[in-house]
Order: structure tokens, then sequence, then C-alpha cells
């Protein structure tokens, strides 16, 4: 109960699951530096919640053109991009809505002097949610680089950093916004294989590994998935019917996971986030009264492709490049299983430990349901009511 109080006060019924992640690319173009920053729309009105002037909880091309100013400010003071002779200016040169749930700034910084190189400052990441990670791509004459920056390191100087691998570039900014073709990274002397080597390495570090971890922060903190799989597990029963209902729930959420990841169809949030909510509530319930839950994986499975969705948008509203998006889209489910996994085996233990207990069994599993219940019909009401 006092672990359904906490999330009760920590969760709100607005954008209920938080990205974490955005991604940017900064493009050399003679004496400019021309940056592409795509960020999910709930954490810029986090932010800069005077942009949401009707206070909807969501963003409209209309409000972004009203607060072009707001964002010029933010932005030129979060992004500081500097060259070897000096600090250059930066200005907003415009700022759209995406196909998805997110908004792309574009800037560009005059510099003092050809930009042969560059370096790259996000002071907004600290306006940002915790743990949040920007996916980084850089390109100059010097070379190209990919890099992960985050509140504790937002710099990325592509005067030190390690340069990727040509064929790196391609996700990276490889034409300046004006259709010209950028500065071409230098050709490794080391051939194809070790080209392609070290493509890989870079994809791993830039893509797999901070999409992993994210997986397993938005899994910690989902505290609405989190309480589901309590509900799941807290009638206890055989081991094997509890590992059916988690894989049964497990396989679902990967399947529209990707479903939606990859643009084949995304259900609304206004639709996914209460049946999420209603799902803890009938779990909770349907706890009272379960006798047998050999057969519970095919209803879990059902749920599971609810939380899939609810899952989906950390991927989704950054907009990744189609060729990352496959090792995005599993690095990620990766991190999610990881996360639940850990919270499983610490929980089912407990869960076990509290089954042979008489007081629990008569008392301390009903008043456990009951609060899983309370804390999902809340969740419920507060996202019909504030979607």
């Amino acid at each position: 109960m006092l672990v359904c109080a906490l999330v009760l006060t920590r969760a709100t019924p607005t954008h209920a699951h938080a990205v974490g992640v955005s991604r940017g690319s900064y493009a050399a173009d003679g004496s400019d530096v021309r940056s592409d920053i795509v960020l999910a729309r709930g954490e810029l009105i986090a932010s800069l919640p005077g942009l949401d002037r009707d206070r909807d909880g969501t963003l409209s091309a209309k409000d972004i053109a009203d607060g072009r100013a707001l964002l010029s400010d933010w932005a030129a003071h979060g992004v500081r991009v500097g060259v070897p002779g000096g600090p250059c200016v930066g200005t907003l040169e415009g700022a759209e809505l995406t196909e998805q749930d997110g908004v792309e700034l574009h800037l560009v910084h005059r510099c003092p002097e050809r930009a042969q190189t560059f370096a790259v400052e996000l002071a907004l990441l600290a306006d940002l949610s915790l743990g949040h990670r920007h996916l980084a791509a850089a390109i100059a004459a010097a070379g190209s680089v990919q890099a992960v920056l985050y509140e504790a390191h937002p710099t990325l100087d592509l005067a030190t950093a390690s340069p990727a691998a040509p064929s790196d570039a391609a996700s990276g900014p490889s034409q300046a916004r004006d259709g010209r073709a950028g500065p071409k990274p230098p050709q490794t002397a080391a051939g194809p294989f070790a080209a392609r080597l070290g493509a890989v390495a870079g994809e791993l570090a830039t893509v797999a590994r901070p999409l992993f971890r994210l997986g397993v922060e938005h899994i910690l903190t989902g505290y609405d998935h989190l309480l589901f799989l309590l509900a799941l597990v807290l009638v206890g029963g055989p081991l094997q019917s509890l590992l059916g209902v988690v894989t049964a729930f497990t396989v679902a959420h990967s399947i529209t996971l990707a479903i939606a990841a990859l643009g084949l169809w995304t259900p609304p949030a206004a639709i996914v986030e209460p049946a999420i909510a209603g799902s803890i509530v009938y779990v909770g319930l349907e706890n009272f009264v379960v006798r047998d839950i050999g057969r519970r994986w095919r209803l879990t499975f059902l749920f599971g492709l609810l939380h899939g969705f609810g899952f989906a948008g950390a991927l989704r509203e950054i907009e990744l490049p189609a060729r990352q998006l496959p090792l995005a889209l599993a690095s990620f489910n990766v991190g999610v299983e990881t996360g639940q996994l850990a919270v499983l085996a610490v929980v089912l233990p407990v869960v076990t430990w509290l089954g042979g207990r008489a007081w629990f069994a008569r008392r301390g599993v009903h008043a456990a349901n009951a609060a899983i219940s309370a804390a999902g019909l809340w969740w419920l009401v507060t996202r019909i009511a504030l979607p």
C-alpha cells in the first residue's frame, strides 16, 4: 500500500511515459554550423510551460508560431557552439512539429572563422528530464563523430573526439539544410572491412548502448507497468503458471512496441494511456476472485499489447533514421526486458515468502490488491479528465 501511495504522488496523467531521449545533427557549412534537433513535445512543454498557452497539455503549430521568441531564447542559450577562434552566435531559423509527437528545431550558428572543427555544448540538457540522453551526430572537414550527451557530459568536441567510420556519417548531417553536400569524412586506410567494423562499433556505442539504458530506465520509472507486473504475481500460484503469465506479457508488448516504433500503426495516446490504467484496475479486482491462474496468460497477452504501445513513445517521438531504427528497437526492448527481469527477481521471492505467512494470505494480499486497484482507478480517471 505504501508503494502504491508513492507512485500516485510521482506519476502524472499527462505524458505518462516520459521519453528521455532526443537526437541532433550538427554540420559545418563554411563559417556556419547548422543544427537540427528533435525533442519530444512533452519534454519541451515541461521545460518551457509558456509554450502551451491554452494549458491543454499539447503543442500545436500555432503554439510553436506564437512561442517563437520563447523558443529562440531557450535554444540560443541552451545550444552553444564554438570554433578555435571563439564562440559562435546562434539563432533559431525555424521550428516545426514532426509527424509523430516531436518538435524539430533548426538553428544556425555564425562563427568568427571557417568551421573546420567545432564543439557543441548542450546546456539545455539541464532543463530536460532526469537521465535524458541526446544522440548527437556532428560533421565537419576534420571528420565526423557520433556521441551520446547527457547532463553530466553535455559537450561534443570534434577536435578531441574519436572520428566515426565513414558509413557512420550517413546517419548524421551529411547535407546542409539548403541541400548542398557537406564535407566528406576522411577515408580510412585499413580497408573496407575495418571501416565496416568501425561502423558497427560506432552504431553500438551511439545507438545500442544508450537505447538499452533508456529501456532499463523506462521500465524502472514506468510506475503503471511495474504495478501491473506486481498485480500479476501477487496472487502467487505455481511457478510455471507465473512464468507463463510474465512471458505472455513480454511477448505481447514486444510485438506492439515493434509495430508502433516502425510506424506501422499507432493508436492515439488518449486511448492507450487510460486503457493501461484500466488493465491495472481489472487485474487488481480479478485477484480477489481468481482461483486458477493457469489460463490467465491469455488475458495478460491482450493487456501486454496495450502496454507495448505505451513503451513505443520513447522511440517514435524522436524519429530516428530508418537505418538505425532496427538496432534502436532491439536495444530498447532488451533494456525493457532486462529491467523487468531485475524487478521480478526481487519481487517474486518476496511474494513467495509473504505467501507462506498466514496473516498475509488472510488480509495482506487483499489490502495490496485494493491499493493496486485504487491506484489504477486514479490513473484511469485523471488520464481521461486530463489527456
